[in-house]
């Protein structure tokens, strides 16, 4: 998928592991209904979130990441109700 977003000029698309479980249900949902539009709205969301973050400076970056949420283990993020953030948001 990515090597296919990089030769169309798009920005590629990272699933940080908080996010992993919502890409999962939007993969089965889309294999046991075929509705694709879960993983549409979340491969959008995914996009729009890896272009946002400043993968430059490293230890900046993993700062940013952390703050986003991104690291966060997604039976622990739903257990504490904490959401994959936006860089810059502060709502969980």
């Amino acid at each position: 998928m990515n090597a296919e977003l990089a030769v169309a000029g798009e920005e590629r698309i990272i699933v940080p592991t908080a996010y992993r479980a919502n890409y999962l249900s939007a993969l089965k949902a889309l294999s046991q209904t075929g509705r694709p539009e879960p993983l549409i709205r979340m491969l959008d969301y995914a996009q729009r979130w890896t272009a946002a973050i400043d993968w430059r400076p490293v230890d900046e970056t993993a700062r940013e990441l952390d703050n986003c949420n991104a690291f966060l283990e997604p039976i622990i993020a739903e257990d504490e109700g904490k959401r994959l953030r936006m860089p810059g948001s502060t709502v969980d």
